[in-house]
């Protein structure tokens, strides 16, 4: 008994006065107290979320203070909850301590569940058992979770793309993808990014790279790999799942290739596209309700085309779109409807459309339900003030018009509405970048714009 008084006294001299409730735990270290009984030794851990682990250095836990060598002859942990917490003194045992010597080591708690969790750890030295009780509690995750697909935003920056969030009114800087800045950047909810970069040319806007990268839970982008799409005839992107989709238009045929993330080397699969309908080319995706949805584009007739999680074709639906020429430029499943906008000259003039249909309806009677058109504005003020962007929300569409002002189009109203800044909006923004119940966020090749906004 000597011997454990004499190498636990580092440890009870400056503790011993004081409280049981007196715990010395930073982020980085915890040290030992001793509780009501002055025989029981607490390594207290804290509050933990359930599901998570915290990892602490027990500093000094053996410090050898006599003249001679001691030895530890076994550790281990007990009791009902002996799984939640780990200690390994493996490399320790059997060994012997000499004159002078100390060590720390590092403990794990891993609450599964919430409340209070406590375990009893034995160490022997020289056939003398000293026993400490571990304790953690279990609590909830009080801090938002962001979505990786609805909460972040991509920002193109001096030769990279920053992620943000907003936070209020205020742009909060999550990280960095090392993408070229003129990069179209997407994502998925598992942390998939695709970042591409256009073709030059006027009129033929085909893509030329992809570039892709994972986020982890501490927003840091590893740069993972591009796929060279110079062979291929593709206009539009898309991530969800960890999945990769392609369309464009080959001619007059419409083209869609889907790429696994998660197998390498990167492979692109053609989708089936059925030959009973006259596709010319895929311009969009939609992702809701277990559903991949192609959106056709070029001439008329126009389709949506539907697909299950894994990819297996269960239906079209013809659009009822009245312009020949009406080019459909941007999709979105929103909290009630599918809105599709698109521009057309077939109405005389160059005018801004939106399409809604009954997301609730299943692809078996999509069929029978008409779609319905409602021009963003009269066709004249459209041709001398076009719009710009687009950008949906909800069951909202919010455009951007070339005079520098903002549009709000809600299909409960069936009208829009100009919408009031708190600030004048800078010239030659190019496009919306977000957009939520109170703030948007604008951008052009340089610079970006964070605004509040009114009815």
């Amino acid at each position: 008994m000597k011997t454990l008084k004499l190498l636990f006294l580092s440890l009870l001299l400056p503790l011993l006065i004081m409280s049981c409730e007196d715990i010395i735990d930073s982020d980085e270290n915890i040290n030992i107290i001793l509780d009501d009984d002055s025989t029981n030794y607490v390594i207290d851990f804290g509050q933990i979320i359930s599901g998570e682990n915290k990892s602490k250095v027990i500093e000094d836990f053996i410090k050898n203070e006599t003249d001679v060598g001691i030895h530890i002859n076994s550790a281990a942990v007990k009791g009902e909850n002996a799984l939640l917490f780990q200690i390994d003194l493996s490399d320790y045992i059997g060994e012997v301590v000499s004159p002078g010597q100390q060590f720390a080591f590092i403990g794990t708690a891993s609450p599964t569940s919430l409340g209070l969790k406590t375990a009893t750890f034995t160490i022997n030295i020289d056939g003398e058992d000293q026993e400490y009780t571990l304790k953690c509690e279990g609590v909830e995750n009080s801090d938002p979770v962001l979505d990786f697909e609805k909460d972040i935003y991509f920002i193109p920056g001096s030769g990279n793309v920053d992620m943000v969030e907003i936070v209020s009114v205020q742009i909060n800087k999550l990280g960095t993808l090392n993408f070229p800045a003129e990069s179209i950047v997407t994502i998925d909810k598992n942390g998939w990014v695709a970042g591409a970069i256009k073709t030059t040319e006027e009129y033929e806007k085909t893509l030329l790279n992809i570039f892709i990268a994972k986020i982890d839970g501490d927003f840091k982008a590893e740069y993972y790999d591009q796929i060279d799409l110079t062979a291929y005839k593709i206009v539009t992107h898309d991530i969800h799942n960890g999945r990769l989709f392609l369309g464009g238009s080959d001619g007059n045929k419409a083209i869609a290739y889907t790429v696994d993330l998660n197998k390498k080397p990167f492979d692109l699969v053609p989708m089936n596209i059925p030959t009973t309908v006259e596709c010319w080319g895929i311009d969009d995706f939609m992702f809701y309700d277990e559903k991949v949805v192609l959106v056709d584009n070029i001439v008329i007739p126009k389709y949506l085309i539907f697909y299950d999680e894994d990819l297996n074709l269960t239906g079209t639906h013809k659009l009822e779109i009245a312009g020949v020429y009406q080019q459909i430029e941007k999709a979105f499943a929103g909290d009630e409807k599918i809105l599709l906008h698109s521009t057309s000259s077939g109405y005389g003039s160059n005018v801004g459309i939106i399409t809604t249909l009954d997301k609730s309806t299943n692809v078996q009677e999509i069929d029978t339900v008409m779609s319905h058109e409602y021009e963003i504005e009269p066709g004249s003020q459209y041709y001398s003030n076009p719009l710009v962007d687009v950008c949906f929300y909800k069951d909202r569409a919010f455009y951007l018009r070339m005079d520098n002002n903002i549009l709000e189009w809600d299909y409960k109203d069936l009208n829009s509405i100009e919408l009031k800044t708190n600030i004048p909006i800078n010239k030659y923004m190019k496009s919306i970048v977000m957009v939520n119940d109170n703030v948007v966020i604008l951008r052009n090749d340089t610079d970006y714009q964070l605004l509040t906004y009114t009815k």
